[in-house]
């Protein structure tokens, strides 16, 4: 199996200082401003004052009014106003909505789930235990031991199909390809260098 490396104490150290020394000819930005070539003559700031000055001047034309609101409406239809307020109702419960809809309550979700199918395990000393014509038995899994002894905890799992078992899986788990602590080595200092030295 290959060789994996990863980074530590030292790989780490050593990137870090070559970061820093990277950026230690960088301009340090300040906040508010941006590094431009387009100075600002003083002809052009007067030239934008004037601008900022002209737009912040009234420009409402002759008989304009205040922008003041002077209906509410609900769906189009203007609410009644007593002692200069709108009391508009809101609904704060479910039963006062049209369920038009029909969302379910949660007494009605929880009865379409305790009617819906549901799969359990059962455990069985061989697959000739397992009941096909049995009620229900289409909703099992079945597990039958591998063993005695050291295979005594794992199963093979069993689903009853078209009236007859078939095996659907087991408990073994494959590590095959998985990578083991003395395939991984550290990165070291020198390792950094060389990937720093390719990418600058």
């Amino acid at each position: 199996m290959a060789t994996i490396t990863h980074g530590g104490n030292t790989a780490f150290t050593k990137l870090i200082t070559l970061v820093k020394t990277a950026l230690g000819g960088k301009v340090d930005k300040v906040e508010g401003k941006v590094l431009s070539t387009n100075d600002l003559t003083d002809a052009l700031k007067q030239g934008y004052d004037g601008a900022v000055t002209h737009a912040a001047a009234a420009h409402a034309p002759a008989g304009a009014q205040v922008n003041v609101i002077e209906a509410v409406k609900v769906n189009g239809t203007a609410a009644e106003i007593a002692d200069k307020a709108v009391n508009i109702t809101v609904p704060t419960k479910v039963s006062e909505i049209a369920n038009d809809s029909k969302f379910q309550t949660e007494a009605e979700v929880d009865a379409k789930i305790a009617a819906a199918d549901h799969m359990k395990r059962k455990k069985v000393t061989s697959v000739d235990d397992i009941d096909a014509s049995a009620a229900g038995a289409e909703e099992y899994i079945y597990m039958v031991p591998k063993g005695t002894g050291k295979n005594a905890d794992k199963f093979d799992e069993y689903m009853v199909i078209d009236g007859a078992p078939e095996k659907v899986g087991d408990w073994e788990v494959n590590l095959d390809g998985y990578v083991q602590s003395k395939d991984i080595t550290e990165m070291t200092a020198d390792d950094v260098q060389t990937i720093w030295d390719s990418i600058t």
